[in-house]
């Protein structure tokens, strides 16, 4: 099954309203070394401003 991160889009939501906030959920972790190369890759985006918001107030 193929499986992909997004790096040049992240996720734009209002924590105290937001209806995929569950404090007690547990959703699972990368592993710190695939989470440096995630955050390595996010950067750059950012850097060269190629990076989208998206809302998630709905």
């Amino acid at each position: 099954m193929p499986l992909w991160v997004m790096v040049d889009e992240y996720n734009h939501d209002i924590l105290e309203a937001s209806a995929y906030f569950e404090p007690d959920a547990r959703i699972g972790a990368f592993s710190p070394s695939f989470h440096k190369k995630i955050m390595f890759a996010f950067t750059a985006v950012v850097r060269t401003g190629q990076s989208k918001a998206i809302p998630r107030a709905d």
